[in-house]
């Protein structure tokens, strides 16, 4: 006889009614970047154009909701290993990632690419931990000032300045 593994012990998962809500609004949200991406356009002259990322983005966040909100009201759902979920750090580091691209999201116009990045870099750099210093010093100037002079200089696509005017 053998013992049980620990997802055959595991509580059944169905899903209630504020998942199917979520998945719904989630669905609305997709079908509604899905109009925005055909008007923004799929391809361009040099390639994919503004709509391509969004479209596809769409397309994958509709099918996944949609799949969530048709999925049978009785069909339980595979259960899930306690080991499935990230420790505290892991969860802390999660939510902090979400937050500083969030933070840099909305500052990228406002303080312009490279002071942007820079402390980006650096509080992904603080959040994640670094073993060497120097690479984290090096990546993170590299990724703000070598980046913005790669595209404005040799690949001329300009990239948000900063507000203050020496940046």
């Amino acid at each position: 006889m053998t013992a049980p593994t620990p997802t055959e012990n595991a509580p059944k998962q169905t899903l209630g009614p504020i998942q199917r809500s979520v998945a719904a609004l989630l669905t609305v949200c997709a079908v509604l970047l899905l109009i925005e991406a055909f008007d923004l356009g799929y391809m361009s002259p040099l390639g994919p154009g503004a709509g391509f990322f969004l479209l596809w983005a769409a397309v994958i966040i509709g099918v996944t909701s949609a799949t969530l909100v048709a999925w049978p009201a009785g069909k339980d759902l595979e259960p899930v290993d306690e080991e499935y979920w990230p420790e505290r750090i892991g969860a802390v580091r999660i939510v902090g990632a979400v937050l500083i691209v969030a933070c840099a999201a909305m500052a990228l116009e406002w303080l312009g690419y490279r002071i942007t990045m820079l402390i980006f870099f650096a509080a992904m750099f603080v959040l994640f931990g670094t073993r060497h210093p120097i690479v984290a010093i090096l990546v993170t100037l590299g990724g703000s000032f070598g980046v913005y002079e790669v595209f404005t200089r040799y690949l001329f696509t300009p990239l948000p300045l900063s507000s203050f005017g020496f940046f």
